[in-house]
């Protein structure tokens, strides 16, 4: 993960079966972690999700707070309002279950095979992509809407204007990985050319840009609004 705060860039790494912090170049271990997926910055605050001993933990500027002691995952994190937002899993990750916690209390979002990934909240409203009962699912203020009755995942989502898209993962009719993108809760015809799986979207200057894993081409693609 990368988080860009003024003129302070911060990266997590894992190197080694080590997890390290990098803030402009200069790396620092977290000792115990077993995975850091996301990392937010906030009033000089350094916000870090992820798992300590396979358990559901986020950093406060290196203060560890473990979420649940089952076994699972934080994969995003944010700061609104002065409250902390946190998605992620609990459970192996063959079968987990989506969850949010806010301010450390959880909240359970899915049935089996769920997981939460990526969470945006704009205006006030939550949005959390992930998947649900095997299905790409976004969840708006905790109301489910599944994208795609086949085997599927939904791994971000971000707003452009007023349309809301949603990037992950499905599969074609021999049962390869095809990139999804999601508008509005419609599938979008993308071409082969997009590749196996969008992972990430950012938006910046009226401009959606796409990252993912390409078929022998660029895996970064942009969309204006």
């Amino acid at each position: 993960s990368v988080f860009v705060d003024g003129s302070n860039v911060y990266v997590t790494t894992y190197e080694e079966r080590k997890c390290y912090i990098w803030k402009n170049g200069e790396k620092k271990i977290i000792d115990g972690a077993t995975e850091l997926s996301s990392l937010f910055v906030k009033d000089k605050n350094v916000y870090i999700a992820g798992s300590y001993n396979e358990q559901p933990t986020i950093w406060i500027n290196n203060d560890r707070k473990i979420l649940s002691h089952e076994t699972g995952c934080v994969n995003d994190i944010l700061v609104y309002d002065n409250d902390i937002y946190a998605v992620g899993y609990l459970g192996s990750v063959f079968n987990p279950l989506a969850v949010l916690w806010k301010n450390g209390i959880m909240e359970k979002l899915g049935n089996n095979n769920s997981e939460a990934n990526d969470i945006l909240i704009h205006n006030g409203n939550l949005y959390i992509a992930g998947k649900n009962n095997n299905y790409a699912t976004l969840w708006l203020n905790g109301q489910a809407s599944t994208l795609e009755y086949n085997e599927s995942h939904a791994y971000s989502v971000a707003l452009l204007g007023e349309d809301i898209y949603v990037g992950g993962q499905g599969f074609d009719d021999n049962w390869r990985s095809c990139s999804r993108l999601w508008k509005n809760g419609v599938k979008q015809s993308i071409g082969d050319e997009m590749g196996y799986q969008i992972m990430s979207l950012a938006i910046s200057e009226d401009k959606l840009y796409i990252a993912g894993t390409g078929k022998n081409r660029n895996p970064i693609w942009i969309i204006n609004n």
